[in-house]
């Protein structure tokens, strides 16, 4: 398990933050739509704490623009498998191939021993 350090530590759901980021997605997605703004406009109205929310979450927005494109496409993309080299692979293989030779050779040794063993003792 990784270590926690302090500014991975888990905070508590923030109702209005992930209110805030509904409605501003909402915005984006219809930004000609009278009822979806009026209805964010109420929501804005109801409580201080909103539109600060709300603008919190607009300025992460803006501040994305200065990230370059590539990199965001990169964090969008999940981590690719990696894969054994070649020659590991083959090297592996070969190892098991190699035990399982020897493994065969020696219970075949030891079959042969216990057959000669019983006829000797008879």
């Amino acid at each position: 398990m990784s270590q926690e350090t302090p500014s991975m530590k888990q905070h508590a759901p923030d109702p209005v933050g992930e209110q805030a980021a509904s409605w501003f997605a909402r915005a984006q997605d219809a930004p000609h739509d009278n009822a979806v703004q009026a209805a964010l406009q109420a929501w804005l109205a109801q409580h201080p704490s909103n539109r600060q929310e709300y603008e919190r979450v607009a300025q992460l927005w803006r501040a994305a623009d200065f990230i370059p494109r590539q990199r965001l496409e990169a964090l969008c993309q999940p981590e690719p498998v990696r894969q054994l080299p070649r020659r590991r692979l083959l090297r592996q293989a070969l190892a098991a191939g190699v035990a399982v030779v020897a493994l065969g050779l020696g219970w075949t040794g030891w079959q042969y021993q216990q057959l000669n063993h019983k006829d000797t003792c008879r």
